[in-house]
């Protein structure tokens, strides 16, 4: 629901699910190998990936749509 908020993380989810950071992070690394920013960060790649096969959006109203705060970061997490 909110993967295309560049406000999303670690700490609104935890604000959100209504538990402590520590709380979430121990349930993030009893579920999986992947850290809460790696889970957030593949996200928003995945929907990228979407928009781009499927829409006539620009690649920067992509980078934006999905959540990402520049370009510079989108083009460091791929």
């Amino acid at each position: 629901k909110n993967i295309t908020s560049n406000k999303l993380s670690a700490n609104f989810i935890a604000d959100e699910l209504g538990i402590s950071m520590r709380h979430l992070y121990r349930k993030i690394k009893d579920a999986g190998e992947h850290s809460i920013t790696e889970i957030i960060r593949e996200g928003r790649l995945h929907m990228a990936e979407k928009l781009l096969q499927t829409s006539k959006l620009s690649i920067d109203e992509i980078i934006y749509k999905v959540g990402f705060s520049n370009r510079s970061t989108f083009d460091k997490s791929k």
